[in-house]
């Protein structure tokens, strides 16, 4: 029994050091990954885009962070012209889109937010197929609800501000943990990557295999939202 006991005890003790072995290797990894690489991040002056420049910093590589700006962002579109053919040419570079859940499914009342979240999903799988004899790489994450400001400053109907922290996403995604998984995605070269709970994960499979019950699923969502609003 002792000699049982002791073969246990380092088994146990081998497969720690091995779990702990791999950890090192896959921090290792990521830093290898963009270690001096330049990296330019949008929206870094709040949110997701804050903390993917945390995280992409403490990786080793070097940043251009962009904001709000209307004549910064001018000047990022006009640079960002310039980076594919760049990327091209130097037969390296990995592009990453932040899009959404709702470029994979549809809910009511979302339908120009969805619309272009699909549109985000098409463009950049197809820019992937082009741009991969090239040595390039395209990554497009589809978080659901992460716990930024977005719904406080959204914008109405009205043009106003909303204003208000929506209850989904004062529960979503801490943008820390969805900036990690878009280095884990950088460092492994994933293509799409899905950050959504079961629900949400089996409602894009429901769309796929039985769409007439996905339909009367999101019409019957559709009629509790109108009640709701209504009252």
């Amino acid at each position: 029994m002792e000699r049982l006991g002791c073969v246990g005890q380092l088994t146990a003790g081998a497969i720690g050091l091995l779990l702990l072995l791999r950890l090192i290797q896959r921090a290792r990894r990521r830093k290898q990954v963009v270690q001096d690489k330049v990296v330019v991040i949008t929206g870094a002056s709040s949110g997701l885009g804050k903390e993917c420049a945390r995280v992409f910093h403490a990786a080793g590589a070097r940043l251009i962070l962009c904001g709000r700006d209307q004549k910064r962002l001018q000047e990022v579109v006009e640079e960002l012209r310039a980076i594919l053919p760049s990327m091209v040419e130097r037969g390296s570079g990995h592009i990453v889109v932040i899009s959404s859940v709702q470029g994979k499914i549809s809910i009511p009342y979302r339908s120009a937010y969805s619309a272009s979240k699909h549109a985000t999903q098409a463009f950049f799988d197809c820019l992937r197929a082009e741009v991969e004899r090239f040595g390039l790489h395209v990554s497009v994450i589809s978080p659901g609800y992460i716990r930024t400001n977005l719904s406080r400053n959204a914008v109405t109907g009205d043009g106003s501000r909303y204003g208000v922290m929506d209850k989904t996403t004062a529960e979503g995604l801490d943008p820390v943990d969805v900036a990690i998984s878009v280095l884990k995605a950088v460092t492994y070269r994933e293509k799409d990557v899905l950050l959504v709970g079961l629900i949400p994960a089996l409602a894009i499979y429901l769309r796929t295999l039985w769409p007439a019950a996905f339909f009367k699923v999101m019409a019957s969502r559709a009629k509790k939202e109108k009640k709701i609003k209504e009252q």
